[in-house]
């Protein structure tokens, strides 16, 4: 058992956490969803209740007992799970996105790790292509996105540090048109009829979509709202366009 934080071990993998070369999946629930989506282990930290055989089952990667200590310097949660996986990252490139079916979310300044999880939710519920995120959002891989995403983020491609221009050029060229969120001054959401294979972008409540972005559109979009209500959480935002864009289209 390690039983130190300060064990030589756990601070390399301390550093591989903060530099993002490695990201912690804490529970079994999301470490079976890692599993099954082909993402490598680095390392299993489990403590003495988790039950024997349950590290086999999930995974074939030697797992490593620690203390509790331990697992709470990987976990974002104030009550740690019984274990934790170090897996690496994936890399996904825009393009790789663009050239599946349905629609694709890019969020610009979303920096709430909840709320990119449960915009990643219902992107997966309602068969999107996959999500595109700013620098300066919220990481794909945080604990807490993964959380809110209820494992949509370990199943889905998702790429961060997107540029949006490039990224609506990349779209053009797969025909697909592009458009965006805006408080006020846009298109009517339900006056309008939305392609599924469009390209949405969507600015966190606080800013709203940056100047650069705006000018990269081919047409804004609001959603009404009656006064003095001027904006929605963006996780809201994104589930009111996502299922007015398939509300002709029965569940799959």
């Amino acid at each position: 058992m390690i039983a130190s934080p300060q064990n030589p071990r756990i601070k390399s993998l301390l550093r591989a956490v903060e530099d993002r070369s490695l990201f912690a999946i804490e529970g079994e629930k999301l470490i079976a969803d890692a599993v099954q989506n082909g993402f490598a282990f680095e390392e299993i930290l489990h403590d003495e209740d988790l039950k024997p055989g349950r590290i086999s089952a999930l995974s074939h990667n030697r797992a490593t007992v620690v203390t509790r200590e331990v697992l709470k310097r990987f976990s974002q949660a104030s009550t740690p799970q019984h274990v934790v996986a170090l897996a690496r990252r994936k890399d996904t490139a825009a393009g790789d996105i663009f050239a599946r079916d349905g629609p694709v979310v890019f969020l610009e300044g979303v920096q709430d790790p909840g709320n990119l999880g449960a915009v990643a939710r219902t992107l997966e519920a309602v068969g999107g292509a996959g999500l595109l995120c700013s620098p300066g959002c919220a990481d794909v891989f945080h604990p807490r996105a993964l959380r809110g995403s209820a494992g949509s983020l370990l199943r889905m491609p998702a790429a961060g540090n997107v540029d949006f221009r490039l990224a609506a050029e990349a779209a053009r060229k797969e025909g697909r048109p592009v458009f965006g969120t805006v408080g006020r001054g846009g298109s009517s959401l339900f006056d309008e009829s939305l392609p599924r294979d469009g390209l949405f972008a969507f600015g966190s409540e606080a800013t709203g979509l940056s100047d650069s972005t705006l000018a990269a559109l081919d047409r804004k979009i609001t959603i009404p709202m009656k006064a003095p209500v001027e904006s929605l959480n963006v996780a809201v935002a994104v589930a009111i366009v996502l299922y007015r864009i398939g509300a002709d289209r029965p569940a799959q």
